[in-house]
């Protein structure tokens, strides 16, 4: 069967045991099969064919009919069950063979092969590697109160991330709001998300060790609640992770910070945000800026980073310095910190700190820098980035 056009059929076309049926409608295919003893592959072994992967193979084996074929690397490749022909006189003697082997048994092992290579079998195999291509991350937003931040933040990173291989654990500090009502629906309802709740306000470093513990992800990004964030920006966020291993940490730009990832931007609501911060970003494209410090209302982690380095230090007490404490200790540990400039968040800024008041504020501050340069010597204050558009 199959187009005569252009082919010499005239050693065959008089031969008594031979047919030549031409084209024939696809739909009766099946019913002409089912008589056939063995089915052939005899293509002779050109550059072309020797890059082609028959899908006759397939049909073949789906109707468990034995399979005589050509040496063609994508056969041979493909399995064991094809009966394979070095040359035209091997031929014959392979189509002997297959009809005194073939039983019941092995037409059913060529069904079973058919079925790992169906169209649904192939979309798993591509899905499975494009799943290697985009690790597992883990998302930890810490939050206590400030319920509206808490669903913005949250809901812009489901709708928002772009990135299904996805564990998002939202740890709350005790909050006294509607927070932890809202956090148990969320988790109910969505099986991306879950939830930790605290007996007692923790601290930022507490905290986010809870989230850091429940995470299985190969990176970690710790997430402020009051922070929205911008389409694809895992992928972005990640990259110099996944193409560097001696880079650490990744944080990304934003609007409103005191270091090198702060950028001049203005917009009125999040849509206009989203616009501003694409147009921004589409200068910067993969490029990184490396730092010795990143500001942990976004950042993401390495997970040998975390292994090799150990979690956030509990002694700066509620917040402040922590971020800058764990960036020196990466960087002691031999790793790169870098800002992804082709990724932006918007940053609320010390959400649940401005609660607590200027004075005790102030002592926080206060307390945490003395921890810290009882360790490392005296804070250097950050500084903008020396850059247009920053700062």
């Amino acid at each position: 069967m199959g187009s005569l056009q252009e082919c010499d059929t005239t050693e065959v076309q008089y031969l008594p045991n031979v047919r030549l049926l031409g084209e024939q409608p696809y739909a009766s295919l099946p019913d002409r099969l089912s008589n056939w003893n063995v089915a052939i592959i005899p293509f002779k072994l050109l550059d072309l064919i020797k890059c082609t992967n028959p899908v006759k193979l397939y049909e073949y084996m789906a109707a468990g009919k034995p399979v005589v074929a050509s040496a063609m690397p994508e056969v041979v490749q493909a399995t064991d069950l094809v009966y394979i022909a070095k040359d035209a006189l091997d031929f014959g003697r392979q189509i002997e063979r297959a009809l005194n082997e073939n039983t019941p048994e092995l037409a059913e092992l060529r069904r079973e092969w058919s079925r790992q290579h169906d169209w649904w079998s192939r979309a798993f195999q591509f899905r499975e590697l494009l799943d290697r291509l985009r690790p597992k991350v883990s998302i930890v937003i810490l939050c206590f109160n400030n319920l509206s931040y808490t669903e913005a933040c949250i809901n812009s990173v489901l709708t928002l991330s772009d990135y299904e291989n996805l564990q998002i654990i939202v740890v709350d500090n005790a909050s006294i709001d509607e927070t932890s009502a809202y956090l148990r629906r969320l988790a109910a309802y969505d099986s991306r998300v879950k939830v930790i709740l605290n007996d007692e306000n923790l601290g930022f470093a507490a905290g986010n060790k809870v989230g850091i513990r429940a995470a299985t992800g190969d990176y970690v990004i710790l997430l402020n609640n009051d922070i929205y964030v911008t389409r694809g920006w895992i992928s972005d966020l990640i990259r110099p992770l996944q193409l560097d291993p001696t880079v650490g940490m990744a944080g990304p730009l934003t609007n409103n910070i005191g270091n090198e990832q702060k950028v001049k931007i203005a917009y009125t609501c999040m849509t206009e945000m989203q616009e501003k911060a694409r147009m921004l970003v589409r200068r910067y494209p993969r490029r990184c800026f490396f730092t010795s410090g990143l500001a942990f209302f976004c950042v993401a982690i390495r997970r040998e980073a975390i292994e090799n380095v150990g979690l956030l230090d509990e002694s700066y007490t509620v917040g402040f310095f922590e971020d800058d404490d764990y960036c020196r200790r990466v960087a002691a540990a031999g790793y790169k910190l870098v800002i992804a400039d082709d990724v932006f968040v918007h940053h609320r800024l010390s959400a649940s700190f401005d609660a607590l008041g200027a004075a005790r504020k102030k002592e926080l501050m206060e307390h945490n820098r003395a921890v810290y340069e009882s360790k490392w010597g005296t804070w250097i204050p950050h500084r903008y980035r020396d850059e247009a558009g920053f700062g």
